[in-house]
């Protein structure tokens, strides 16, 4: 609960600084896609830690999976995006991108998770499975609870794979941005929060195929932990991406607008393009004057 009101919070102030330089040369659209990822990772860390039911089982799976898919990929995005900007520049081109064909991109690979986890649902769907434990030596106790699982556990294999996968090409777009014009450069904050993201995945993955397989713990307190590991990797990688943003925008509070005083939230693209084309020429300019 905390979790979704931190990010709810977060949300309010990103709109209201929505017109400042620091959200604009974020695109503020794809700013509120990341929060809206954080968001549903967050409701779906409350419904883990319920009693499991048909609902509850299924509701979990959507919407962890598809909160960390709306959370990455307009971050993959748009740092793809700003790389090609950035190449084309550098050879003195231009690439048109265009905010529709980005929401195209995210669209289509949101739409083939989606698939995926209906599929999932209903070819085998997370159900409430009666479990037994012995709970004394002498095998006078056995205690019953429940846990959600399919009858097949490659689609938990599958889901934390994919995760895994967009942390890894985070990564790598992450390294190439490194020489971004400090303005659009996210690389550092993308690599800590990758760091942050790829450290609760791996503990999760303990969670469930560990300590969950080998039942050293009941399933409540599995429960519990995967809603805690849930909460607190979106409170810190929050804290890691936005934090920083919305204390720039704090203290340079003026809108990043045009002479009529319309938002330009189109601005970034043509920034960097002029920020790799003066360095380009620069680094022309100085190769010649070494020359010389």
């Amino acid at each position: 609960t905390i979790a979704s009101l931190y990010i709810l919070l977060l949300a309010r102030l990103a709109y209201h600084w929505r017109n400042t330089k620091v959200f604009v040369y974020a695109q503020a659209h794809l700013v509120y896609l990341i929060l809206f990822g954080f968001f549903l990772v967050a409701v779906g860390a409350i419904i883990t830690s319920l009693a499991p039911t048909n609902g509850v089982c299924i509701a979990r799976i959507w919407l962890v999976n598809l909160g960390y898919t709306i959370e990455l990929v307009p971050l993959l995005v748009k740092i793809a995006a700003i790389n090609r900007i950035l190449a084309a520049a550098s050879k003195l081109k231009r690439v048109k991108i265009s905010r529709q064909s980005m929401f195209r991109q995210v669209g289509i690979i949101i739409a083939l998770v989606a698939t995926f986890l209906l599929v999932w649902t209903l070819v085998d769907p997370a159900q409430p499975t009666e479990e037994r434990v012995i709970s004394d030596t002498q095998g006078f106790t056995i205690e019953m609870s429940l846990t959600c699982s399919s009858e097949q556990a490659f689609w938990a294999i599958i889901a934390l794979g994919w995760q895994a996968l967009l942390l890894l090409v985070a990564t790598v777009l992450a390294f190439q941005s490194r020489d971004v014009a400090q303005e659009f450069n996210e690389s550092q904050r993308l690599g800590t929060m990758i760091y942050s993201h790829t450290l609760f995945l791996f503990l999760r993955a303990i969670v469930y195929f560990l300590l969950g397989g080998r039942q050293l713990f009941t399933p409540n307190i599995i429960s519990g932990i995967m809603s805690m590991l849930l909460s607190f990797d979106m409170i810190f990688a929050s804290i890691i991406y936005f934090v920083p943003k919305c204390l720039e925008a704090k203290s340079s509070p003026d809108n990043y607008s045009n002479s009529q005083g319309i938002a330009r939230n189109s601005a970034a693209v043509t920034a960097i393009e002029q920020k790799a084309a003066i360095a380009y020429n620069s680094h022309v300019s100085n190769t010649s004057h070494v020359s010389m």
